[in-house]
C-alpha cells in the first residue's frame, strides 16, 4: 500500500478537492451521479468489488476513503494502489492528471491524530479527551487501570491492514481498553464487549458502556474479575474470527449476550460511519442489543439447520425397520465375515448417546484384523462421536481438552491400559461413572497448588487385546471374540485377494455418519424398556457378575432403539419406547456375548475346545497337551491356548500339570458345572410382557 497521505491545511477555503480523482473510479447506483452530503463526503459503488448498492464513501475535502463491505480504507495514494497499481511517481502523475494539479503539500509519515479522527469520523477533541494524541510512531493510545492510571500505551502505526498497524510502548503486560470508564456500565447495567480500541472510542461517543480487547485472542480470564457484578454482559461477533473472542469470554461468563453482525457492518466504527448521526446509532446498537442471543440459543439454532441438513441426507436410512441389515451388508463389503462382532461394535457406539454407554473389549490373536474391523466401523460415524487413541499414558485423558461427554474413546491396545497407577483407576472411573473428579498439584507462580479437574461423562470404551485384560477392567466390559477358525481365514485371505484384485472398493458411508449425526443433534437419549422387568425375571441369576451384565444387556436394546428413533414411539416425557423388536434384534448376538462373560458358562468356541478334550480322553484315557489340542481342532496354538485357559478358569478343563513352564496336562473338568444362562427369546419375553 502507499504511505498515509497528511494533507496540512491553513484554513478551510484552501481545501484540495479530490472529487475529480474518484468520480474518475466511482460510479453511482445505475449510473447514477454520486451521492454528496453536506459534510463533504460522497458515496458510490465501490470499483474493487462487484456493488450493487453504494458501499464506497470518499470524502472530498480530505481524500479519506473507505468500504463498508470489507475491501478497506486509507487516503489517495492506497487508493491508486489498490484500485489501478499505481504507486510512487505514477500516482502523482495520475492525481496532478485528473485533479489539475497536486495538493499543496503531500507529507507521507506517520499516522495522525486528524487522519485517525477521520477513520473513524469522531472529533479530535474527544478522542483527545480519552487521552489520545501523536507523536512520533503515530497515534498514542493510552490503557489505563480501573482507577484511571496509565498502565501502558499502544500505538496505531497505520490504518492500512497490511504492514504493522499496530506497537506496544515500553512496559510487561496488557489489559483491556476502556477500563477507565467501566462505572458506565455499572450505572448503565450492561456492557458491550468489542475487539479493539476504535470500537470502544465509537461507543463511548454515543455514551454507550464498552470494553475492548487489543485483539480476539488476546482475552485473558483474570479481566473477568475486573468487570462489576450483575452488570450483563453483550459480546459483538465480528464475522470473521470473532467466535475466539466469543468462546473465551463465555468460559467466564456463560449468561453472555452474543451479537453476530454481517460483513458490511462487521464492527460498532462500520455501523457508526453507516448511520445519520448519533442518535441513529443508539438506536441500532439498542436494536442490536435486543436482539442479542445467548450462546445457548445460538447453538441450538445451529443444532436445528445441521439437523434438518443431514436428516435430509439420512431420513430412508432413519425410516429402515432394521437399519443394522444395511449396515452389516454394507460392511460385508469391505470386511470378510465378523458380522455379530460388527453388529455389537456398531451399537456400542450407538450407545454413547446413552446415560450408560457399553464398554466393549474386542479380543483376537495377533493379526487377526481387531484395528481394521473397528477403523470400517467408524467410518460410519461422524468424528465427534468418538476419540481414538493409539495408545494411552498417565493422566493422558484428564489434561486432554477434549470433551468426553456422550463420546466413546476408542483405545488401539488394552495393554495401554495400566492396571496400576493413575491411568488404571481414571479410566475405571471414566467408563462407568457419570463424571470424572481428579486432584492435581501443579506449579503455579505461587508455588504449588491443588486444582481439581473435571470430565464429565458418560463416556464409552472400545479397546482390543491379544490377551485378557486386568480382573478389575474386565468386569466393566462386555467382551467380543473374534473367530479363530480356519473357515474364518479363509474369507479374510478370499477378501484380500479380491482387493489385490482391484475388485473390492469402500462404499459410499456418508448416509451412515448422517445418521449418527442426526441422532448425535437430537442430544443424549432417554430409552424406555417396557418389557425389562419380564426379561429379569426370565433370567437366571447365575453369577453376581450378572447384575452388570444385565444392565449391558438393556443398554443393548436401548442403543438399538436409539437407532431406530426416527420410528420408534415416545413418551409424554419424549422418553423412547424400546419395542420387543429391539430386542429381537440383539438377541442373537447377546446370546453369544453374554455366554463369553458367564462365570459358568461356555462360548460356542470354548465348548468345542473342551468337547475335544473330552472325547481325546474318552479314547485314550490320557491328558492332551495345547498343541495336540490345536492340531484336533485346526486353530493356531495362541488360539488354542486362549479357549483353553477360560476353560480351566470356569471348571471345565483341568491341568494336571502344577509345574511351572511345562506343557499343561488337560483333562475334562466338571460338565455339570455349566449352568443354563441362555437368554428368553423374544416371543417368550413379549408372550409374558402381554
Amino acid at each position: 500500500m502507499g504511505n498515509i497521505v497528511t494533507l496540512v491545511k491553513k484554513d478551510n477555503a484552501g481545501k484540495f478537492d479530490w472529487a475529480p480523482l474518484y468520480e474518475a473510479y466511482v460510479s453511482g447506483a445505475n449510473g447514477d451521479p454520486l451521492n454528496e452530503r453536506d459534510d463533504g463526503w460522497m458515496d458510490g459503488c465501490c470499483p474493487l468489488h462487484d456493488d450493487t448498492r453504494p458501499s464506497f464513501s470518499f470524502n472530498r475535502w480530505s481524500g479519506y476513503w473507505l468500504c463498508r463491505a470489507g475491501c478497506g480504507a486509507g487516503w489517495p495514494l492506497d487508493f491508486l494502489e489498490a484500485v489501478a497499481g499505481l504507486d510512487g511517481d505514477d500516482a502523482l502523475e495520475e492525481i496532478r492528471e485528473l485533479c489539475g494539479s497536486l495538493p499543496p503539500e503531500i507529507i507521507p509519515g506517520p499516522l495522525t491524530l486528524t487522519a485517525y479522527a477521520v477513520y473513524c469520523n469522531l472529533p479530535v477533541s474527544f478522542l483527545q479527551k480519552l487521552g489520545l494524541a501523536e507523536c512520533a510512531k503515530g497515534v498514542k493510545i493510552p490503557y489505563c487501570t480501573v482507577d484511571g492510571q496509565v498502565f501502558r500505551y499502544r500505538y496505531r502505526l497505520s490504518l492500512n491492514k497490511q504492514g504493522s498497524r499496530f506497537a506496544w510502548g515500553s512496559g510487561k503486560g496488557i489489559l483491556p481498553y476502556g477500563l477507565e470508564n467501566l462505572h458506565l456500565a455499572k450505572k448503565a447495567g450492561y456492557l458491550l464487549l468489542v475487539e479493539g480500541e476504535s470500537d470502544v472510542q465509537t461507543l463511548l461517543y454515543a455514551g454507550i458502556p464498552a470494553l475492548g480487547s487489543p485483539g480476539v485472542a488476546a482475552w485473558q480470564k483474570e479481566w473477568s474479575a475486573l468487570i462489576p457484578e450483575g452488570v450483563q454482559i453483550y459480546i459483538w461477533q465480528e464475522p470473521d474470527e470473532g467466535h475466539v473472542l466469543v468462546e473465551k469470554v463465555l468460559r467466564a461468563f456463560p449468561d453472555a449476550k452474543i451479537i453476530k453482525t454481517t460483513v458490511e457492518e462487521k464492527d460498532p466504527r462500520q455501523v457508526w460511519l453507516n448511520s445519520r448521526d448519533k442518535a441513529d446509532f443508539v438506536q441500532r446498537i439498542n436494536e442490536l442489543l435486543q436482539t442479542a442471543t445467548t450462546a445457548d440459543d445460538l447453538q441450538e439454532a445451529a443444532r436445528r439447520t445441521e439437523r434438518e441438513a443431514v436428516w435430509q441426507k439420512c431420513k430412508d436410512l432413519a425410516m429402515e425397520p432394521d437399519i443394522l441389515t444395511p449396515v452389516l451388508n454394507t460392511l460385508s463389503q469391505v470386511v470378510a465375515g465378523e458380522r455379530e462382532a460388527l453388529a455389537i461394535l456398531y451399537l456400542a457406539l450407538t450407545s454413547r448417546l446413552l446415560p450408560r454407554p457399553i464398554n466393549l473389549l474386542l479380543q483376537a490373536p495377533p493379526g487377526a484384523g481387531k484395528s481394521y474391523l473397528v477403523d470400517c466401523v467408524l467410518q460410519m460415524f461422524p468424528e465427534s462421536a468418538y476419540y481414538k487413541l493409539t495408545a494411552s499414558s498417565e493422566r493422558a485423558f484428564i489434561y486432554s481438552d477434549e470433551n468426553f461427554a456422550h463420546r466413546t474413546v476408542v483405545v488401539a491396545e488394552a495393554a495401554g491400559l495400566h492396571s496400576d497407577g493413575v491411568a488404571g483407576t481414571i479410566i475405571r472411573e471414566l467408563v462407568w461413572s457419570s463424571q470424572l473428579a481428579y486432584e492435581v498439584v501443579e506449579k503455579t507462580p505461587d508455588g504449588l497448588r491443588p486444582r481439581k479437574i473435571i470430565k464429565d461423562g458418560p463416556v464409552g470404551l472400545i479397546t482390543t487385546t491379544v490377551k485378557n485384560v486386568e480382573g478389575e477392567l474386565a468386569t466393566r466390559l462386555l467382551v467380543v471374540e473374534l473367530k479363530d477358525t480356519p473357515e474364518q481365514t479363509r474369507l479374510i485371505l478370499e477378501a484380500e485377494a479380491r482387493e489385490a484384485a482391484g475388485q473390492a472398493t469402500m462404499p459410499d458411508l456418508s448416509h451412515f455418519a448422517a445418521l449418527q449425526k442426526w441422532l448425535e443433534l437430537n442430544g443424549p437419549a432417554n430409552v424406555i424398556v417396557p418389557y425389562a422387568e419380564t426379561l429379569a425375571r426370565l433370567l437366571k441369576p447365575s453369577s453376581v457378575r450378572l447384575r452388570r451384565d444385565f444392565r449391558q444387556l438393556l443398554t443393548l436394546i436401548m442403543a438399538n432403539a436409539v437407532l431406530h428413533r426416527a420410528s420408534r414411539q415416545t413418551s409424554s416425557s419424549g422418553a423412547i419406547i424400546a419395542s420387543i423388536d429391539d430386542y429381537a434384534a440383539i438377541y442373537p448376538l447377546a446370546v453369544a456375548l453374554f455366554a463369553s462373560t458367564g462365570e459358568a458358562t461356555l462360548t460356542p468356541q470354548q465348548r468345542e475346545a473342551v468337547e475335544a478334550v473330552r472325547r481325546y480322553y474318552e479314547q485314550y484315557h490320557t491328558s492332551v497337551t495345547v498343541k495336540a489340542l490345536s492340531k484336533l481342532l485346526g486353530i493356531d496354538r495362541t488360539s488354542t491356548q486362549r479357549r483353553v485357559a477360560a476353560a480351566i478358569k470356569k471348571g471345565f478343563l483341568v491341568n494336571l500339570e502344577d509345574k511351572p513352564h511345562r506343557p499343561a496336562m488337560l483333562v475334562p473338568g466338571d460338565m455339570a458345572a455349566e449352568e443354563d444362562n441362555s437368554l428368553p427369546e423374544p416371543e417368550m419375553v413379549a408372550r409374558m410382557s402381554s
